[in-house]
């Protein structure tokens, strides 16, 4: 007798073989859509290679992420008037690494499906009370712009051997210290680093306008105070061997100190300023698997998983079809 769990044979459904064979097909192609959906996520990074983009009329670098996470930096404040321990003398930087996804579209039309930008940068935070005090309040105005800092950077590659601090590379490219000319400086002190000004002085005389401002003489005195520090380096003729070298600053105009309006009646001391130093022209890189690549490109199960489940989806309609047809005819036995 023929296998016939179901008694299909015994009513008017013809080719009642085909309907056992979608019922097993159904869950199979099921079972098969998923193996193929979860191998298509297994890809590892030696599935992908980096294909370097002009991105908004600039090339990026895709080689520079390495050598920039790689470096040790420490920043130093000149001039020492305040320091009251040799121990803070230097402010170590911690690297952060700010990687983010999205789409974009190139300058030759191409579209990434996914592109990952790396956003590299050291930070670390003056908390040594390396910078004057601003008391913005009646009996002390005016004051004047603040007397010129100058902020020293180093940097040692870790591939170096360890060195303390003042064995450090200087950067390069900076421009020279203001402050020397007014100030007394060490005489081992570096007279190279990024001009600071902790607050800056406008003096106008629309006295209506002076929101801001303390009114002194029919002047009204308004203050703009150090918010953030932010430098840009680079490699050396592009060559990280040579060294790193000051580029710009990360502000408007290339300006390294973001300011903000100071409000009357506050004390500004300066304490934790941000600072970073960030990689100029950051990495981007954009995904592309590669068949010369060592790993195994495992991407088409992603477009094998969408036609097993179409095909599953035919064969469940099908088998729809069929039931509903059996069960409109009369059941008989076979003679």
């Amino acid at each position: 007798m023929a296998f016939d769990p179901f008694s299909f044979k015994t009513g008017y459904t013809k080719n009642w073989g085909w309907l056992y064979a979608l019922i097993v097909l159904v869950p199979f192609l099921m079972v098969l859509a998923i193996t193929f959906y979860v191998l298509s996520l297994l890809i590892t990074d030696e599935d992908l290679y980096y294909k370097k983009k002009s991105y908004n009329n600039e090339y990026v670098y895709s080689t520079r992420s390495y050598e920039f996470s790689n470096l040790e930096m420490v920043a130093e404040v000149l001039p020492h008037s305040f320091l009251a321990d040799e121990n803070d003398r230097y402010l170590p930087f911690r690297f952060v690494n700010n990687t983010y996804f999205k789409d974009v579209t190139f300058d030759d039309g191409e579209q990434s499906k996914r592109a990952r930008f790396e956003e590299l940068s050291y930070q670390t935070t003056d908390d040594k009370s390396n910078l004057p005090h601003l008391i913005f309040k009646n009996e002390y105005v005016p004051f004047g712009d603040s007397r010129f800092l100058c902020l020293n950077l180093k940097y040692r590659s870790k591939d170096e051997p360890v060195a303390p601090y003042d064995k450090f590379n200087e950067v390069q490219n900076l421009p020279q210290c203001h402050g020397m000319k007014q100030e007394i400086w060490g005489e081992k002190d570096p007279t190279k680093g990024v001009n600071l000004l902790a607050w800056k002085e406008f003096g106008n005389q629309k006295l209506s306008n002076c929101k801001n401002g303390i009114i002194r003489d029919k002047i009204c005195y308004e203050y703009a105070v150090m918010e953030s520090i932010c430098v840009i380096v680079e490699p050396t003729n592009d060559d990280p061997s040579q060294g790193w070298e000051f580029v710009t600053g990360c502000e408007e105009g290339g300006s390294t100190i973001k300011y903000k309006k100071a409000s009357p009646g506050q004390e500004y001391t300066f304490d934790n300023i941000p600072i970073e130093v960030r990689a100029y022209r950051e990495p981007f890189y954009e995904f592309e698997t590669s068949s010369t690549n060592f790993g195994a490109d495992l991407s088409y199960f992603g477009w094998l998983s969408r036609m097993c489940w179409a095909l599953c989806l035919i064969a469940f309609i099908c088998l729809l079809i069929f039931g509903c047809y059996r069960l409109n005819l009369p059941s008989h036995k076979d003679d």
